[in-house]
Formats: structure tokens, C-alpha cells, sequence
């Protein structure tokens, strides 16, 4: 089925008001040794929200609980992990990776290291800690060559992971995916149980003097529902956490906002959650959720939902959910060609993940996948399989043709078991490309794949080992990657682009259509004499392409002229401006776009 041209209409206007109003939140410091921004990078920073640690109540588990990160090259690489605890004092690991098909893992026990919440597992929860005050907690990561990262927060049955995004896609404008709280009431006092875990998210500065306005959606634990401005330096951290009360046991922070004025880290989730939360059963198994949160400027319009292989012994009661969050108002959401909602900024669609699905919608979206409780029985000691996780997936624009990804492994009871015994990942590929998928480097039968309806594509879930593998097509494919251990899981996406994208639709045989302004950024930045501009034009007219410096001064006019319509690139030599920063703008009659670029001497 195609997309009317009344629809196709809307999901251009929707594309341009939000570009021209987003496109300078991407992160001015693109590393100069790539062309291509995506997941890999040489530099990251990451923070690890409060996860929920028995061992600080059961001693047996005590020293179970490590802070990972996993970390692959392309190549021979070596590179340092700064990291700092919650006293301050700051402390370095040099890595090398000389083998790029093995994993360069980091490990330390969480104490100190983690940032502690209102709930500090110590069955207080008027603990203020680090909730809602800036504190300085970070771990930085530079390389020689790009590398890949993953965090993963390991604790005893309550754990999750996520891809951790290089420096250079960082953004400054965010919305917040979580879940809700799981508030908990003592039957003899009415008060709440030290099982009551919040949803929180963290924002972690990467320069001085970030201004950064938060919006929440709804109340948090020491400021309610007030807009906070705040100042972050370099390396410190900001908490929110939601407020639980007995009349809201399940406070959400999932469309609440975040807007600074420099580039900054934004991670999400859930300190320890049961998932649905809305179960009448007293006693269901929890799970910590962790993801880092991408930039608004790198959403899309198209997604596709596929089910997780369900792990061994999963209980039957209850199903896996998914969310659909919206930035703009008026935001058209159909599943499968049909409409759902209509959504505002901030709000969200919730469903069962029952099904296959595409997703389309007329602006820009944020998707998520969240995997069920294993166990909703009181009986703790019976564990099962799996647990919950959140999974950010990918937008169909950013997929790509060759992923390298990692089925994260730890262990536990003093290193003697591995936690994670099922691991998965899932393919997404064009249906004329099937015959080209490859898992290292071995071809996946086409009869593998299964159809996603109202798409072209296909997917398929194979089980893997722990380790490194790579998938390559083609064409651009998506890859989601998870894995299942005793009540324990995670899940992440494989890896994306981070580059512009026209936002067409991936219907059958709908032909694309060039969107006009789109503006890419410029290569090198910061540029040094030739810097190259990239842009597209839908329909032939005038074209004005400007570069002004941050007063607003018209300091160079790049092209002034009639054009036909198509894709272009051109050289700019920035000899003749000064160093700084500039604003270069491409304006068709239509409306206009506008990109940021750094010019060093």
C-alpha cells in the first residue's frame, strides 16, 4: 500500500520545521579523522545511574556486581580510560587492542564508581546522595583509531547494557525514554518498601560552563515538576530521578526534556524494575534498564518492531512492550498502514510487542523495545530465563551495510560462572538483498528470514555466542543485539549512522523523493583552507548558499544561481576567514537551513 500524497505532504512539512529548528543542535567537534559519523568514534563519555545492588543487604552477593565496558577496533589499536569516583579523585587504565576479533574488556566493583540514588539499597529511602545534585562521576574514553564501547552495569539478577555513543554525534537537545517507577507499600505501615526503584535518567557534561534546562514531565524527587536550569563543567553529572509517592507508585520521566547550549551525554532507565509494573502478582523479578539516549537531531520516521526470541523457561503471564515517543506536536503515528494516535510533543504510544511491526509516522520518532519480566511468581528463588532490558532500535534511515558487534559476557559468584547462557541477535534486510547477508562472514539462508508486514524487509533472529561477530549486506541492514541469563538480560542496537537523512519511506515500490534543503555537514570540520559542503535541492529555483560568522555578518556567498534539482557538493576555501565559528545556510525561496563550522588555522 502507498502513502497518500495528502500524508506524504504532511511527513515533508513535518521533516523541514523540524530541521530548520534542530539542525545546529549536532555536535560541533566531529573527530577530523573520520567522514562519517556514526557509532564508532575516538572519544566517549559515559556515567552509570544507580542500579539496585542485594549485596549491599546479603553479603553473599557482595562483591558479585561489576561496571563494564567492552570495547572493539577495526584495527590495532590503543587507547586510555580515565574514570573518577563519587570522592573525586580520577584514576587511568591504558587499553590496547592488537587483535581486533577479540574484545577489550574493563571491569571494576560498582562501589563508588556508580552513582547512588534516593534508594541506596540500604532499605532508607530518604537518602538524598547524588539525586538531583551535580556531582563529578565519569569515565572517559580516548583512542588512536575508532572504537566501539559498550557499558554494561552487572548486579545480582538486575543488569542491562548499551551502546555508548562517541563524542562526535553528541547533540543538545534530548527527550527521555524510560519506564515507569515501581513504587511499593508496606501492608502494616503504609510506607514505602525499600523496593520502590525510581525511572531516572543522568546528564553528563563533555565541556565548562554547559547551561543545561531540564523539562520533566512529571514530578521528581527533590525539585517536583519545576523547569531546572543548571551549570555542568567538563566530566559532572546531574541525576533526576522520579518522585514515588503511595498515591503514584508508577511516576514516569519518559518524555521529559533536556536542552543545553554545548553537546552533552544523556542516559536513561530504570533502577529496577518489573515490566508490565502493573501486576497484580506480589512479588515479580526486577531488572535494571540502561540506555543512552541519541540526540533529537539523529531521530526518523520509520522503525521496525520484531519480537524477542522469548528465553527458556520465560513465564507465559504478561507480554513484552513498546514505546513510540514523539518531539512534535500533531505527530500522525501508524502501525502496519494504520493510523494509531495522533501524538504531542512528549507523548508516547505504548503497546504489546504481540507482533511484527512497521512503524511509520509524519515527524520524527524515538522507538523502543522492552522485554517482560521473566518471573511474576512470589516465589524469588525459582529463577527463570531472561529479564527485563530496554532496547533503543534503530531508525530504517540509519541503517547500515556492515556492523561489528559484541554478546556481552560477565561473571559472578567470584568469577566462577558466566551470567549470560542465550544470545541473539536480529538481521533486518531488504528482500532483494537476503542472498547477501553474512555472519562472520558465512551467508544466512534466505529461508532464515521472515516477512514484517507492509514493509520490504525481513527479519531474522539467529543465536549466537558470546564475542565478537560481524554482519555484513549489500545493502543497509539493522541489527539489534541481546542475551539472556539466570532472572538477568540485555539489549542494545547493533550500530547505526549518524549522518542526515531524507526521511523517506520504505514502502514497496515507492520511488524516493529528494527533500528539499537538506544540508550535510560540512567535511573536514573544523576546516583548514578546502572544506566540502554537501546539500540536495527537490525542484529547480534559486539557490543561496551563505556563510556568516556568530554576529550575524555575511562573510562569504557560496553560490548564488538558478539550479536544477539534485544533489551537489562543492569546495569552499575558508582561507580568507579568520578562526572561529561560522554558520553556513542554504535557502532555496522555501525556507532555509543552517549548519555550524569550525575553521582552525
Amino acid at each position: 500500500m502507498k502513502l497518500t500524497s495528502q500524508i506524504r505532504k504532511k511527513k515533508f512539512q513535518y521533516f523541514n520545521l523540524f530541521a530548520a529548528s534542530l539542525i545546529c543542535s549536532i555536535s560541533l567537534f566531529a573527530q577530523t579523522d573520520s567522514t562519517y559519523l556514526d557509532t564508532k568514534g575516538n572519544d566517549f563519555w559515559l556515567v552509570f545511574p544507580p542500579n539496585f545492588h542485594n549485596g549491599k543487604l546479603q553479603n553473599f552477593y557482595y562483591y558479585d556486581d561489576s561496571l563494564y565496558i567492552f570495547i572493539t577496533a577495526e584495527k590495532p589499536t590503543i587507547g586510555i580510560i580515565e574514570y573518577v569516583d563519587l570522592s573525586g579523585r580520577t584514576f587511568s587504565q591504558n587499553f590496547s587492542i592488537p587483535d581486533p576479533t577479540k574484545i577489550y574488556t574493563f571491569s571494576i566493583f560498582y562501589n563508588n564508581f556508580e552513582l547512588l540514588g534516593y534508594n541506596d539499597n540500604s532499605g532508607i529511602l530518604l537518602n538524598r546522595n547524588n539525586s538531583e545534585l551535580i556531582t563529578k562521576q565519569y569515565f572517559h574514553i580516548t583512542s588512536d583509531n575508532e572504537i566501539t564501547v559498550y557499558a554494561h552495569n552487572q548486579a545480582h539478577t538486575t543488569s542491562d547494557a548499551c551502546l555508548v555513543l562517541p563524542s562526535d554525534i553528541l547533540g543538545m537537545d534530548y527527550f527521555i525514554m524510560s519506564y515507569n517507577s515501581d513504587g511499593e507499600i508496606e501492608s502494616f505501615s503504609n510506607d514505602l518498601t525499600e523496593n520502590s526503584t525510581p525511572s531516572q535518567f543522568v546528564i553528563l557534561a563533555t565541556e565548562d560552563s554547559t547551561i543545561v534546562t531540564i523539562l520533566p514531565k512529571n514530578e521528581t524527587q527533590y525539585n517536583s515538576k519545576n523547569t531546572q536550569v543548571i551549570t555542568l563543567n567538563k566530566g559532572e553529572a546531574y541525576l533526576v530521578q522520579a518522585k514515588i509517592t503511595r498515591a503514584n507508585l508508577k511516576t514516569d520521566l519518559t518524555g521529559s526534556e533536556v536542552h543545553s547550549d554545548k553537546p552533552v551525554a544523556v542516559f536513561a532507565g530504570h533502577q529496577r524494575s518489573a515490566l508490565p509494573n502493573d501486576s497484580i502478582y506480589s512479588n515479580p523479578s526486577r531488572d535494571y534498564l540502561l540506555e543512552q539516549m541519541p540526540p533529537l537531531i539523529s531521530w526518523g520516521q520509520n522503525a521496525l518492531l520484531i519480537q524477542f526470541v522469548q528465553p527458556e523457561s520465560v513465564t507465559k503471564v504478561k507480554n513484552d512492550l513498546y514505546r513510540i515517543l514523539a518531539a512534535n506536536d500533531n505527530t500522525e503515528l501508524y502501525i502496519n498502514d494504520v493510523q494509531k494516535t495522533i501524538l504531542n510533543k512528549g507523548e508516547f504510544y505504548e503497546g504489546e510487542l504481540t507482533e511484527t511491526c512497521y512503524v511509520w509516522a509524519s515527524a520524527p520518532i524515538l522507538v523502543a523495545q522492552f522485554k517482560k519480566t521473566s518471573n511474576f511468581s512470589s516465589q524469588v528463588s525459582n529463577f527463570s530465563s531472561g529479564d527485563p532490558f530496554e532496547m533503543l532500535i534503530s531508525p530504517v534511515e540509519h541503517f547500515i551495510n556492515y556492523y561489528k558487534v559484541v554478546n556481552i559476557q560477565a561473571r559472578q559468584y567470584s568469577d566462577s560462572d558466566i551470567v549470560y547462557t542465550q544470545h541473539y541477535l536480529t538481521i533486518l534486510a531488504e528482500n532483494l538483498s537476503l542472498s547477501t547477508v553474512k555472519l562472520d562472514g558465512n551467508p544466512v539462508l534466505p529461508d532464515s528470514f521472515k516477512i514484517i508486514p507492509a514493509s520490504n524487509y525481513r527479519y531474522a533472529n539467529v543465536r549466537v555466542n558470546d564475542g565478537v561477530h560481524t554482519i555484513s549486506c549489500d545493502s543497509n541492514i539493522g541489527v539489534y543485539v541481546y542475551g539472556y541469563g539466570e532472572a538477568n538480560s540485555y539489549g542494545y542496537l547493533g550500530g547505526m549512522s549518524m549522518e542526515p537523512i531524507s526521511l523517506v519511506g520504505i514502502k514497496e515500490n515507492e520511488i524516493d523523493i529528494l527533500i528539499d534543503n537538506l544540508l550535510f555537514p560540512n567535511y573536514p570540520n573544523p576546516a583548514s583552507g578546502m572544506s566540502k559542503i554537501k546539500f540536495s535541492i527537490a525542484e529547480r529555483g534559486h539557490v543561496l548558499l551563505v556563510i556568516y560568522d556568530l554576529l550575524g555578518n555575511q562573510r562569504m556567498i557560496a553560490i548564488n544561481e538558478n539550479m536544477n534539482p539534485g544533489i551537489y557538493e562543492i569546495d569552499i576555501n575558508t582561507d580568507k576567514l579568520e578562526q572561529g565559528i561560522y554558520i553556513y545556510s542554504l535557502n532555496t525561496g522555501r525556507n532555509a537551513v543552517s549548519r555550524l563550522m569550525i575553521i582552525r588555522k
